[in-house]
């Protein structure tokens, strides 16, 4: 990461408590990325059907993507042994999931539906998919 951005080592984790820090900071980073295109795709989507088609080609390209699932999945097994950073990621996976919900909602808003379980069972149905 560090030569990647033109930084020593040393620079690049003197800006961070802990490389647990910097690898949550790189992680919030990816979900603000990721779930900021879901907004994006969905805003240039003018009707419901072309909405649905731009969200599962994200999806086909996104979810379940091997170093972004692998990095959440080990620093999910860091984070248990460690209480301060079991509830930061525990936060920031909420955060993630209200997004999502935020965006559910909005699409059934637009197409003018009832979702048959909250934006929040939906949000968190989609996250398990990846």
């Amino acid at each position: 990461v560090a030569e990647a951005a033109g930084f020593s080592k040393g620079a690049v984790y003197s800006n961070f408590r802990t490389k647990k820090q910097l690898c949550l900071e790189v992680l919030d980073l990816i979900h603000e990325t990721k779930f900021g295109e879901i907004t994006t795709l969905l805003a240039a989507g003018t009707s419901l059907d072309d909405q649905l088609e731009r969200l599962q080609e994200w999806a086909e390209r996104t979810l379940g993507d091997v170093g972004w699932t692998m990095l959440e999945f080990e620093f999910a097994i860091v984070a248990r042994d460690d209480p301060q950073l079991r509830a930061e990621l525990v936060s920031s996976l909420d955060a993630v999931r209200g997004a999502v919900a935020a965006q559910v909602q909005i699409l059934a808003d637009s197409a003018g539906i009832e979702l048959p379980l909250s934006a929040e069972e939906a949000a968190g149905a989609v996250l398990s998919m990846g």
